[in-house]
């Protein structure tokens, strides 16, 4: 997979659907593509974040563990949506892991290679706040519905 190919599909990402081609060329430089095979573990919960994802193909599955083995599905993620992405800001370990639902394809960009490209483009660093915003909300609907039930 070329450049071009790996920014056509960074475009379809929510988080970079309003860059400009150029800051999609700088980014598609810093993204590598991965594949899946479906029940295969993209990273688990704890360890470190060194990267985070993007879906191009396929479904990802966002779950946490139970000390009894229980597995709590915190949400599945289609083609567009990025994931890891709290984990790599945060320089925390992931907090869930993350399983291909089906065949996957991602492609990742580094934690490390990230900071600079934000500096150089603050518009998508607005954008990345925003969603996290909308997850944040979610989550916090998740728990009222959960504390009621």
């Amino acid at each position: 997979m070329n450049a071009i190919e790996r920014a056509e599909l960074l475009k379809q990402a929510i988080l970079f659907s309003a860059l400009n081609e150029e800051e999609l060329a700088k980014l598609a430089q810093l993204a590598g593509k991965r594949s899946f095979s479906a029940g295969e573990t993209i990273f688990w919960e704890g360890d470190p974040s060194d990267w985070f994802y993007i879906v191009v193909e396929g479904k990802v599955k966002i779950a946490k563990y139970a000390s009894s083995g229980k597995e709590l599905i915190v949400t599945i993620f289609t083609r567009g949506h990025t994931f890891g992405e709290v984990a790599v800001f945060d320089g925390r370990p992931y907090p869930a892991s993350a399983q291909a639902w089906d065949e996957a394809t991602v492609l990742g960009i580094r934690r490390d290679d990230l900071p600079a490209f934000l500096e150089q483009n603050p518009a998508v660093a607005l954008k990345i706040i925003n969603v996290l915003g909308g997850r944040l909300r979610d989550a916090h609907d998740r728990l009222r519905d959960m504390a009621g039930e």
